[in-house]
């Protein structure tokens, strides 16, 4: 610790053998060391566990699900991988303006593949280590980029981890920072206008009208992606809607009406949603994205809260299927009370949104409500057509 260098609100976290996180690295350090026998220099660490990153693309555009193995001779090199939602997730720190990582294993894609060293970087959290303190509120709310930095020295087997917090500008409608130079995005805070320490922060929900609150956001990427269909069979049909056809859609026959699908999946970051239409080329009206619990008597609006509108009409495939990608309901978070949040200038980072419908994957340790993620679709024009809803979720391994 004494040789590294002091950085105003930065902490530095140095991983010590063994560090389970490096097996995988410690393994390819070996086989490159037996090249003299003229075996392959294989880095396994690259070309297993790259192979499993989504290809999430910065411009949200394209026609193929970011699925792994399509992301060409690298991984993109801007997210903090993750084996699992409950891995190295985000909480409570040592005092209410600390956040700090739980126990579990963190990636970064630090270089391009070369064949002769690591530059995918796993560390493994011990649950100790956490951010630097952040900054009270200022006149505005801003956005602070909880951002991460892992090295590794194959000469010891170990690697370091430099967390530390960018802080944003302060604005009515704040910009979420792009992550330095060599760092990647774990989190973000919205940090109200009035907060202060005194006050404890919110963990994934959009709580407050920005004033005295401090919201913690996950933005770690699942390795693994996955979509997930929902038939019609299992839509929440409100008012206006029907099955029709041998239920192979649903019909709207009013102007005014109300249905949501619930997704029901594994734990996992949302990457995009696919909309089977029929009979149109586009909505009438954008859906929504946000938490929907199930099993309860009553109204399935009642049980829905909003979180994301799917902007734009989404990119097309080809007729009659609609796909909304990530930046499609991430580059412009809006919510009942409380500021626009902007993505990043650079990398389009944009407010994550997790199948449980929170802004961070949630556990019931404190008594915290599960729910599922929920697509509304809400005063929809008269004769649409819906044949099934399809998640696209960054699940881990």
């Amino acid at each position: 610790m004494g040789l590294l260098p002091t950085v105003r609100n930065t902490n530095y976290v140095t991983g010590v053998t063994p560090v389970k996180g490096n097996d995988l690295n410690d393994i390819q350090d070996q086989i490159i060391a037996l090249n003299s026998r003229q075996l392959p220099q294989v880095l396994v660490t690259d070309n297993l566990l790259e192979k499993l990153v989504g290809g999430i693309a910065n411009s949200g555009n394209g026609f193929q699900p970011e699925f792994g193995g399509q992301n060409g001779a690298d991984a993109p090199s801007i997210w903090a991988y993750t084996t699992s939602p409950g891995s190295a997730y985000l909480r409570l720190g040592s005092a209410n303006n600390k956040i700090q990582i739980a126990p579990g294993t963190l990636l970064q894609k630090v270089a391009n593949r070369n064949g002769t060293s690591v530059t995918l970087v796993p560390f493994t959290f011990a649950g100790t280590e956490e951010f630097p303190a952040l900054a009270n509120g200022a006149t505005n709310p801003r956005v602070d980029l909880l951002q991460m930095k892992l090295t590794y020295d194959p000469t010891t087997s170990t690697a370091a981890a430099q967390l530390t917090v960018k802080q944003g500008t302060a604005a009515v409608s704040p910009t979420i920072p792009d992550p330095d130079s060599g760092f990647v995005p774990v989190g973000m805070v919205v940090v109200g206008s009035t907060w202060t320490s005194a006050t404890a922060p919110t963990f994934g929900a959009d709580a407050g009208a920005g004033t005295g609150t401090l919201n913690v956001y996950d933005l770690r990427m699942p390795l693994c992606v996955r979509g997930f269909r929902v038939d019609p069979v299992l839509f929440k049909l409100e008012t206006a809607w029907a099955l029709s056809s041998s239920n192979q859609y649903v019909l709207s026959s009013s102007g005014t009406n109300k249905m949501f699908v619930s997704s029901e999946i594994n734990p996992g970051r949302l990457l995009g949603v696919g909309i089977e239409l029929g009979g149109v080329s586009s909505l009438s009206v954008a859906p929504q994205l946000g938490l929907m619990s199930n099993g309860f008597a009553g109204a399935p609006s009642t049980a829905f809260i909003q979180g994301h509108t799917l902007a734009g009409g989404g990119s097309m495939l080809n007729q009659p299927m609609l796909r909304y990608f990530r930046r499609d309901f991430e580059a412009h978070h809006a919510v009942s009370a409380g500021p626009i949040i902007q993505e990043s200038a650079t990398n389009h980072i944009g407010v994550p949104i997790w199948t449980n419908g929170y802004r961070i994957p949630q556990d019931d340790s404190t008594g915290d409500f599960f729910g599922y993620l929920g697509v509304g679709f809400v005063n929809m024009s008269n004769a649409q057509q819906i044949g099934g809803v399809t998640f696209y979720i960054a699940v881990g391994l």
